[in-house]
């Protein structure tokens, strides 16, 4: 049976009181920004400057993925969604370039009006 001075004794041995002058390895700033390192959205940048008001800190819109598809703002051309991203499968004619190559690719056998050529899929089994 564990008596409450023994708790006592075992707590004390968990709480770890910092001096003063000493840096609480728990509440550490790095940058010096006002916000300590596990909170922090973006070191060595001031998480108070946000002049675009996107909720990034300004030096950050770049480095940061926010729709978690492994690719940043930097070079996912649509970072809101995960399925689209620089590799991604593109499904053809439906208005949206999912793999970030700059074009939505045409259907086969479409007439294309930027070199007024036909092509047609013969294949009709």
């Amino acid at each position: 049976m564990t008596t409450v001075s023994q708790t006592a004794r075992k707590m004390r041995t968990i709480v770890r009181v910092v001096d003063e002058g000493e840096t609480d390895p728990c509440n550490v700033d790095s940058d010096g920004d006002g916000v300590t390192d596990s909170e922090d959205k973006c070191e060595s940048h001031d998480d108070a400057v946000d002049t675009d008001g996107d909720g990034i800190p300004d030096g950050c819109d770049d480095l940061i993925d926010s729709d978690g598809d492994g690719y940043p703002t930097a070079t996912d051309c649509n970072d809101n969604d995960p399925n689209i991203q620089p590799g991604a499968v593109e499904i053809f004619c439906d208005g949206i370039n999912q793999d970030c190559d700059g074009v939505d690719e045409t259907c086969p056998g479409i007439f294309s009006l930027e070199t007024g050529e036909v092509s047609v899929d013969h294949n009709w089994n």
